[in-house]
């Protein structure tokens, strides 16, 4: 099977900054990339999708959304005193 070779879309020297990342300039509407560095220097991006590993559970988000509209209605409970619970744990 014949090998082929793609050249590189843009070329240029990238610099890292004081708190050594690097840009990528025009990168492509992905957010996430794996990134594999190889022993002779050389970095490569790939972009990927990241995905939830866990979908919340439906009993779950009903009770969020009861609480969120107890929260608009006002149905709130008094503020808490937290100072004895901080006590224990100095």
């Amino acid at each position: 099977m014949p090998q082929t070779i793609t050249k590189p879309k843009h070329e240029y020297i990238a610099h890292t900054d004081s708190k050594k990342r690097i840009v990528v300039r025009s990168s492509p509407p992905h957010g996430y990339y794996i990134v594999r560095e190889y022993s002779d220097g050389h970095v490569v991006f790939t972009p990927c999708e990241v995905t939830p590993s866990k979908k919340i559970k439906e009993g779950t988000l009903q009770q969020i959304e009861r609480s969120i509209a107890n929260l608009k209605a006002g149905k709130v409970s008094e503020p808490v005193n937290v100072s004895n619970a901080l006590k224990l744990f100095r």
